[in-house]
Parts: structure tokens; C-alpha cells; sequence
């Protein structure tokens, strides 16, 4: 009686198998592997030609000619001069932008350096004590000419430290007033 049991079972995992493979089968479609491939004009590059001689190197693609990228110039709005001369020296650093200044790029070249630029207007502003900074990216310019890329930037509140109150320094006895010198925030620091 146990091998009736597993008679049963043995013959349906068989069935099924046997029905999943005529299945499969079925449903895959014959593919001719010496068909030419089809044409895709706006690819820009022609198929390989499978017959050719596999020593000779394709044809290399070239790039687009720079002359048909735009120029532009970065411009920063709204913050004041004290302010802006503290940071722009790292901007000019670190600046995407100002990286690529006078090379011709494409709009969307120009858009994510400007993007880029933004974010680290925003950094540059809050290592300053402005945390609630916003800067947007404006370019203007009609085509054919070059471009002003203008970063327009709204500082907001300069945050300072209303008081600094270090723990613990009483138990230092008379070294106290030494130590709190020696930790370098003050009142109205940033």
C-alpha cells in the first residue's frame, strides 16, 4: 500500500513536468540568428557589418563640434558685499559654474551646474550662521547670445549663540576661568 501511495504522486510530479515543458515550448518564439538586423536611424550608428574582417576596428564615433554649445557668465544676487566676499572665495573654488566658465555647454550642462551651484550657495551660507538660506538658479539670455547665469540668493536670519553655559566647570576649582577661555564660542558667535 505505500508504494500505491507514491505511485500516485511520482506520476503527477511526471505530469507536470511533461505539461510545463510543452508549455514553454510553445510559448517560445523561433528566432533566425542569421537575419539581418533591423534599421534604427536614430541611433546614429550603422550595425556592425558580422561578415567583415573582426581584425579591422570599427569606425570610432565623434563628438559634437564645441561650437554649438552656449557661453555664459555667473552672477550672484542678493546677498550683501561684506557677506558675499567672506564666501566667495570657496564659491569660486568649488563652483561647477565657475569650473567651466568661458567653455561652451549646452542648456542642460548649464542647468545642472547651476543646480549644483545653488546647493552650495545654500552650504556656503549656513557655514555662516544663515540656516534658513534659499537660492534659485535663473539664466537669462535670448538664443544666439550669451547667457547670465544668476544665482538670486534670500540669506534669511543670521543665527547667533545667545549664550554659551559650559557644565561641570566648578569642579574644577581654579582652573575654571582658564578653560572656559579655552573653549573658543562666545555669546553672538555663528
Amino acid at each position: 500500500m505505500i508504494r500505491l501511495r507514491f505511485i500516485p504522486v511520482l506520476a503527477a510530479v511526471f505530469l507536470s513536468t511533461a505539461i510545463a515543458a510543452d508549455a514553454q515550448t510553445a510559448i517560445e518564439p523561433e528566432f533566425d540568428l542569421d537575419a539581418p538586423l533591423a534599421p534604427l536611424p536614430e541611433l546614429g550608428v550603422e550595425w556592425p557589418d558580422m561578415a567583415s574582417d573582426p581584425a579591422t576596428p570599427p569606425t570610432a564615433m565623434t563628438a559634437p563640434d564645441d561650437d554649438d554649445g552656449r557661453r555664459y557668465a555667473v552672477a550672484i544676487e542678493g546677498i550683501e558685499r561684506a557677506l558675499l566676499s567672506e564666501i566667495d572665495a570657496q564659491f569660486d573654488l568649488l563652483s561647477a559654474l565657475k569650473q567651466a566658465d568661458g567653455k561652451p555647454a549646452n542648456d542642460a550642462q548649464i542647468d545642472r551646474r547651476a543646480r549644483e551651484d545653488a546647493d552650495l550657495l545654500v552650504t556656503l551660507l549656513r557655514s555662516k550662521g544663515y540656516y534658513d538660506a534659499q537660492v534659485d538658479p535663473r539664466v537669462d539670455g535670448a538664443p544666439g547670445e550669451r547667457l547670465t547665469v544668476a544665482l538670486v540668493a534670500e540669506p534669511g536670519s543670521l543665527y547667533t549663540f545667545a549664550t554659551v553655559d559650559v557644565e561641570g566647570l566648578a569642579s574644577t576649582g581654579d582652573k575654571a576661568d582658564e578653560l572656559r577661555t579655552a573653549f573658543s564660542v562666545d555669546a553672538n558667535e555663528t
